[in-house]
């Protein structure tokens, strides 16, 4: 079930940090009249909504049908970071990859996922998977991430397994 159009006006003027009618219409790039319309018809159009999805992500999300799918989107480029990021840090690796390593990445990559769906709720989606890849290898190359660089710290890189019982 969909909020009603009012409360999700006042959501959008939150979440932008307006507080009026006039400065959500300049925020979103329509009209106040156009906004009162909504408010009187109980209703708006499906474009602007998905638009603001698109571009904000599934906070501004009234219908379930676009919750749904941005949820989704949101997913796959989190796991997609995720992966591609661990792909990166095992490529520079120059030994075959030991079990317990392997092991070790079941254990971070959930974690990771979780990291990178957090710095993603932050980006634009309307930028294909490739750029925001691109655009979150390079805020790791600066530093820019110590987060994920603390979880990747986290994956079993000894070349053997220590003996039972030590560590």
């Amino acid at each position: 079930m969909s909020e009603p159009v009012r409360v999700y006006i006042e959501r959008m003027k939150s979440l932008f940090g307006v507080k009026t009618d006039l400065e959500l219409a300049e925020h979103l790039g329509c009209s106040k009249q156009a906004i009162a319309n909504w408010r009187r018809r109980d209703t708006i159009p499906f474009s602007v909504e998905a638009d603001l999805v698109q571009k904000y992500g599934s906070v501004f999300a009234r219908s379930e049908v676009l919750l749904g799918i941005s949820k989704a989107q949101e997913k796959q480029v989190s796991h997609a970071a995720a992966t591609y990021c661990l792909h990166k840090f095992l490529s520079r690796l120059d030994e075959p990859i030991p079990v317990h390593t392997v092991a070790s990445l079941g254990n971070v990559l959930p974690i990771l996922i979780e990291e990178f769906r957090r710095l993603l709720y932050f980006e634009e989606y309307d930028a294909p998977v490739g750029d925001i890849l691109t655009s979150l290898e390079k805020k790791q190359q600066n530093g820019q991430l110590p987060e994920v660089d603390r979880i990747l710290a986290q994956i079993d890189l000894r070349t053997s397994p220590l003996p039972k019982g030590s560590a």
